[in-house]
């Protein structure tokens, strides 16, 4: 009991002490790397525009087509849509560079 006769209030042990906002709090930090995957999926469309044209000749040529090219394709469409994912907001947790690079999906 406090000196005016009311019970003490002690903090809980789940509360977390208070932090002080920074510049880089959330949300700097997410404009920030939203910024960098916006980047990020502009040079992954070149690159996906690159394994098209490079399918496309293959096909002319040998009449097959890569499948180390057509795994790659896919990993990188996954990526560019986790990217976006990530810039709005329906996903919390940042895409490759700070997570693994997305597996092929079996076709």
């Amino acid at each position: 009991m406090s000196m005016s006769g009311e019970p003490a209030v002690t903090p809980s042990v789940e509360e977390k002490p208070k932090q002080v906002s920074g510049f880089f709090d959330y949300p700097w930090k997410r404009l920030m790397l939203s910024v960098l995957f916006l980047a990020l999926m502009w040079l992954s469309l070149w690159a996906l525009v690159f394994v098209a044209i490079a399918q496309f000749v293959l096909r002319i040529f040998d009449a097959d087509v890569s499948d180390d090219l057509r795994s790659f394709g896919a990993r990188l469409g996954t990526y560019m849509a986790e990217a976006a994912a990530y810039v709005v907001f329906a996903r919390e947790d940042a895409p490759f560079p700070f997570a693994r690079f997305p597996a092929a999906r079996a076709a």
